[in-house]
């Protein structure tokens, strides 16, 4: 942190006095020493195409001539971060925090999510290069920082020696095999998170000020000028129903950015171009991944942990992956308390020395010294419900089975909210479907979740409960027996459901609930599948015809959670959750720009023939005894 009335000048830069934060518990403790640190800014970096980079260049204020460097790379201001960079510094790391190429005061051209392998490549090359490195760097960074590690990593830069990198999963490009691709999940555009998202933060017209790169000029220009886009405000309940989404945008009085590049069909070229780290990719460098179960992104956080030790050039590399897993939002992870709460949900103490963590990593790695592996389970993740920290070699862990809890129709499914059943067997060889309309004119609400909405939004994410929602015609619910014993579901979670409809296109979004003792139905995890990406996401986009039956599995992100004895499971299965979602129209269309749609009648099997079930992994005892 910044202490008030404490500025000096030290070589000609702006010095602060910096003090370590005493950790919390945990097993790393950086050591005592910490350091002022000077603060050099609007600092010019060439790259190989010419265009210059503004930095910020956070430097000790020791007595090392050489010191290990940590690099930063930024769409949304390289002053935003000040709380990371002083505390790194302090710890005696050189700190480069940098705009990406068109944003801030950085010159170029912006384009979402594009050129920040190389770029990236080309500051650690520069890095590397100066009188106060040693010549090895790490990167530091949760989101978009956090992707673009990824992407610098698959260049291979030499000096580049670790990574940490938190909620790195929701990068947009080629879409990956849980059907991410940034602005989608399952195929269905991430409304209440890219919206806002695009609009605040990723505008082609940042100005830079007249002069640049004079720091002197950038740095009074910083002081008495603001330089952020100024944006009307927008009544966002209003907004978000507009259409056609193309238009958005303009609905909202918006600067100039890739918001209709962003509704590209998967099979558009232009998803090929974004330079995102994928499985034909190689990477030699030791990584620690953070993810968190209410982020959106946290498959891809264990996908890209996978990926990189899969894909190694050596076994520094592929020994060298760790994953944490916390219970929290959206890069909240290092900011809980004593008492974690997600939405109505009580974690318990989360806390976690993150920054004790990070400091012991980045000193192995780049110091100099780094000839052993680092000292750590390779996966640690928190499990709510028990509200403990784990530890384990693999992910999944070891003692874990596969469950299917399928849906069965006990004939009054539609009549009292949740009287549909969860069971382990199959339905009946003639057990009819339950059928529900769903009109995209009054979509069925987001009711917690992982959405990331704006701010002056009524819609929270985290656990809520789900009744209101439930007792809704368009939702289904199935329910299993009151639990007597405690069931922990660890890993990835997914739903394969046999389905038909009247549209030839619509979604189906599947929710896993605890429905506690109290009748409070929390959600756990969720996730959706528009029907027409069912053959899979690198396949061309298939209509239904009507009444003609389909499976469709739908992934559900990952979890940790112990449903308490005396609980309940419940699946809900809808075709919307909006504003998380944007609505199907279910035309069969082009979704971005229509602005009709029509009514469906989505029905959910349960034959023999064609059974819906979801897949947990649960203890194998527990399988044994599982609703007894």
């Amino acid at each position: 942190m910044l202490l008030a009335g404490a500025v000096s000048a030290i070589a000609g830069a702006e010095a602060l006095p910096f003090e370590r934060e005493k950790p919390a518990s945990g097993p790393y403790l950086p050591p005592p020493a910490s350091f002022e640190v000077s603060i050099r800014r609007n600092v010019p970096i060439r790259l190989r195409d010419g265009v210059r980079l503004a930095s910020d260049i956070y430097l000790p204020v020791t007595a090392a001539k050489q010191l290990p460097a940590v690099f930063m790379f930024t769409p949304y201001g390289k002053g935003r971060f000040p709380a990371d960079s002083e505390y790194l510094a302090g710890q005696g790391f050189a700190v480069v925090v940098a705009d990406v190429r068109g944003k801030h005061m950085s010159e170029g051209e912006f384009v979402v999510e594009h050129n920040h392998g190389e770029d990236g490549a080309d500051v650690i090359a520069w890095i590397a290069q100066q009188a106060w490195s040693n010549g090895r760097v790490g990167m530091f960074g949760c989101s978009y920082l956090g992707q673009i590690q990824l992407n610098v990593a698959r260049h291979r830069p030499p000096a580049l020696k670790a990574l940490i990198t938190m909620s790195n999963g929701g990068g947009a490009g080629e879409v990956r095999p849980d059907g991410m691709n940034g602005a989608r999940d399952g195929g269905a555009l991430m409304l209440g998170t890219v919206l806002p998202w695009m609009r605040e933060e990723m505008a082609k017209s940042d100005p830079r000020p007249r002069g640049w790169p004079d720091q002197k000029w950038g740095g009074e220009a910083s002081e008495f000028y603001d330089l952020k886009v100024k944006l009307p405000e927008v009544a966002w309940d209003d907004v978000l129903m507009h259409l056609p989404l193309r238009d958005l945008m303009k609905a909202t009085r918006s600067p100039p950015n890739d918001w209709e590049r962003y509704l590209l069909p998967y099979s558009d070229p232009w998803w090929g171009t974004f330079g995102m780290a994928g499985p034909a990719d190689s990477f030699d460098v030791p990584a620690l991944h953070v993810g968190s179960w209410w982020d959106f992104s946290v498959s891809g956080s264990v996908y890209f942990w996978r990926l990189l030790a899969e894909r190694a050039t050596s076994s520094q590399a592929r020994d060298n992956q760790f994953l944490m897993l916390a219970p929290t939002t959206h890069c909240a992870h290092a900011g809980v308390g004593e008492r974690t709460l997600l939405g109505q949900l009580d974690a318990g103490d989360a806390r976690r020395d993150y920054r004790a963590v990070y400091v012991a990593w980045l000193r192995h790695w780049l110091e100099g010294a780094a000839d052993s592996d680092f000292s750590m389970p390779a996966v640690q993740y928190y499990t709510t419900g028990a509200n403990e920290w784990r530890a384990t070699g693999v992910w999944p862990p070891k003692g874990l089975e596969p469950v299917r809890l399928y849906l069965r129709n006990r004939g009054q499914v539609r009549d009292l909210p949740g009287d549909g059943e969860l069971s382990l067997k199959t339905g009946r060889a003639d057990e009819r479907p339950n059928r529900y309309v769903y009109d995209p004119g009054k979509p069925t609400p987001t009711v917690g979740g992982v959405i990331m909405n704006p701010a002056d939004s009524d819609e929270e994410d985290g656990a809520h409960d789900q009744s209101l929602r439930e007792a809704r015609s368009d939702v289904l619910s199935y329910t299993s027996p009151v639990l007597t014993q405690p069931l922990e579901i660890t890993g990835p979670v997914s739903a394969m459901l046999s389905v038909s409809s009247s549209a030839p296109d619509t979604d189906f979004h599947v929710t896993l609930v605890e429905v506690h003792a109290d009748g409070r139905a929390l959600n756990v995890t969720d996730g959706i599948r528009r029907a027409r990406h069912r053959l899979g996401f690198d396949k061309p986009e298939s209509r239904m015809s009507s009444g003609e039956i389909y499976r469709i599995e739908v992934s559900m992100r990952q979890t940790s959670h112990v449903i308490a004895a005396g609980s309940r499971l419940r699946i809900d299965v809808a075709s919307a959750s909006f504003p998380a979602y944007d609505r199907n129209l279910n035309t069969g269309g082009d979704n971005m720009t229509e602005t009709q749609w029509i009514v469906a009648e989505n029905s959910v099997h349960h034959s023999t023939e064609n059974p819906s079930y979801v897949v947990v992994l649960v203890p194998k005892e527990a399988k044994r005894s599982l609703f007894e």
